[in-house]
């Protein structure tokens, strides 16, 4: 070991890792001449892994034996390339192998510590993949640190924004397969996230989409067979002619946010197409506009004011998009740090998180007006949006305080809150709330499935019935269905209301629920993993982890719980 530590955003479409030496200096690995290495996998005939550029120059050779994005399939547990079923952790460790080599390389010889940064609302067993991706690669044991937080940390600690104790910072998230939104507040040693929401249906890759969307609609009517051939390709020639326009097709965005116009070549079809940037935008911003609607909806559940908002911090690749930073200016009155490289953010924000930090200092006097970001700004003005952009349709910033009204979006538990190193401090007022929140409703959920586990297992039903009834539900919910049980060690359950003020009444139902809650040191902690304190008096269960979900879809509020045995 010689010292370097190393930090990995393991990516839906790319992976980021930065390497700190003995002398604190941070450098980006480089791949094939960039620092982005895509996290695509190909399987080759001899059975190895490709990964990079070289999986995805492969893939228009077999497009079966290509993943183009094992992130988004981490859920499926295992994928299938060719013939062969390939677990997800291993298409990961794959990937990290390369890091690791490259590391390796230039570190001289085998780095002494791994940071690796997750989104803030994965669980236990999705976390577990990763640190068993880094295994599989060779790599330490992985300490793992929720996105936005290296994201908050890299705009204090490498920008050298002031974000005084208190005060909060908003991350929005566009990568490339998902969006997240997270409103984190600065501690007396890290940062603590308040409140997060995000969407699974929107990210580079749907924005990618579009722009094939677009192409689609200049050529399927002059060449049909041909555009059929490529939307629904049926050979590995049609697959192959797919998969190579569709990496133009990201080229093509890419560009949209440098020049006016692109120009792609369609196979097949064996013409030339041209796509407008004001022709994108307007097809992207009802997909923007979502992600925008969200971001508020997260302002409003962390129940912070406008005044004590630091900024708004862009990361992933995606907010290059011009429009993504016009948008949110509209939206919130204040203009968002934009950097030239936001995919390297997250990645070096992992190593400043995990360093050892003296407390952070209140600064004299208040920042007033909008954060600037340490890097050339992309196109975007601090002082108001360009007079030819349209309002986004959201709520206005002032009106923070409310429910949330998001149109579906993905909630997930507010996890404890990460922070280096550090004297040991009590949970806030806020966060606790929002812990005890997450523990009580996976509660209620546990408390009904395991009402239907012990029926089966044990027979159990008056009491498991007892134990269900005791804890109830939020005033205005109604089970939705049975809970579902897979391979006997992970279930899932659902609770839905329509009422207009269903989220207030969860949140208070929850906080009252818990009158007999373990200590908020230990909800601090350790969140996931706990037995529920009904179940140490019944004596008779113990799950390994509980994940809480909140989201609205339409009208109807939904509570999802995830256990984990």
């Amino acid at each position: 070991m010689n010292g370097f530590r190393l930090s990995i955003d393991y990516g839906t479409s790319n992976t980021v890792a930065v390497l700190r030496g003995p002398d604190g200096r941070a450098t980006p690995l480089v791949f094939d001449g960039a620092p982005l290495l895509p996290s695509a996998v190909y399987l080759g005939t001899d059975g190895q892994l490709g990964t990079g550029r070289d999986a995805a120059r492969s893939a228009r050779l077999d497009p079966g034996r290509y993943e183009p994005h094992p992130k988004r399939r981490i859920d499926d547990g295992e994928v299938l390339l060719a013939d062969r079923a390939v677990p997800v952790a291993e298409l990961a460790a794959a990937t990290l192998r390369r890091v690791a080599a490259e590391a390796r390389r230039v570190a001289g010889g085998p780095v002494a510590s791994l940071v690796m940064t997750c989104p803030v609302a994965w669980g236990p067993t999705r976390r577990a993949m990763l640190s068993d991706a880094a295994a599989r690669a060779g790599l330490p044991a992985p300490t793992l640190v929720p996105e936005p937080v290296a994201a908050a940390t890299y705009f204090v600690s490498a920008l050298g924004h002031q974000v005084p104790p208190g005060r909060s910072v908003v991350v929005y998230d566009l990568g490339g397969g998902t969006f997240d939104a997270c409103v984190v507040r600065r501690t007396a040693t890290g940062f603590e996230p308040l409140a997060y929401l995000g969407l699974d249906d929107v990210g580079g890759v749907d924005l990618d989409g579009l722009v094939l969307d677009q192409v689609g609609r200049s050529v399927s009517a002059a060449a049909p067979d041909a555009w059929r051939r490529l939307s629904q390709p049926a050979d590995q020639t049609d697959r192959r002619a797919f998969r190579t326009l569709w990496d133009d097709a990201r080229t093509a965005k890419e560009g949209l946010s440098r020049q006016p116009s692109v120009t792609l070549f369609v196979p097949l079809v064996e013409r030339d197409v041209h796509v407008a940037r004001e022709e994108f935008e307007r097809a992207a911003r009802p997909m923007l506009a979502r992600t925008v609607e969200t971001t508020m909806d997260t302002i409003r559940a962390a129940r912070v004011q406008p005044a004590d908002v630091a900024g708004i911090f862009l990361v992933g690749g995606s907010t290059r998009v011009p429009m993504v930073a016009t948008m949110l200016h509209q939206a919130t009155g204040r203009a968002p740090a934009v950097l030239e490289q936001p995919e390297i953010v997250v990645a070096e924000g992992g190593l400043h998180a995990t360093a050892p930090a003296a407390p952070a200092q209140r600064p004299t006097s208040p920042p007033t007006g909008p954060p600037m970001s340490g890097a050339p700004m992309s196109g975007v003005p601090m002082s108001g949006a360009p007079v030819s952009a349209h309002p986004a349709a959201v709520a206005p910033y002032s009106a923070v305080p409310g429910p949330p009204t998001a149109p579906g979006p993905r909630t997930a538990p507010v996890t404890a809150p990460y922070a280096p190193p550090g004297p040991k401090r009590r949970m806030t007022p806020q966060i606790r709330k929002f812990l005890i929140a997450g523990v009580a409703a996976a509660l209620l959920i546990v408390v009904g499935t395991v009402g239907v586990i012990l029926l089966n297992q044990n027979g159990k039903r008056n009491d498991t019935l007892a134990l269900y009834h005791k804890v109830g539900l939020p005033a205005g919910f109604s089970e939705q269905g049975d809970p579902t049980m897979k391979s006997n060690t992970w279930l899932t359950a659902k609770a839905t209301s329509s009422s207009s003020d269903a989220a207030a009444k969860t949140h208070d139902w929850l906080t009252g629920v818990m009158d007999n809650a373990p200590s908020t040191e230990d909800l601090e902690k350790n969140y996931y993993g706990r037995t529920p304190p009904q179940f140490v008096a019944a004596g008779r269960f113990e799950p390994h982890s509980v994940s809480f979900h909140l989201s609205k879809s339409g009208s109807t509020y939904v509570i999802e719980t995830e256990i984990i045995y």
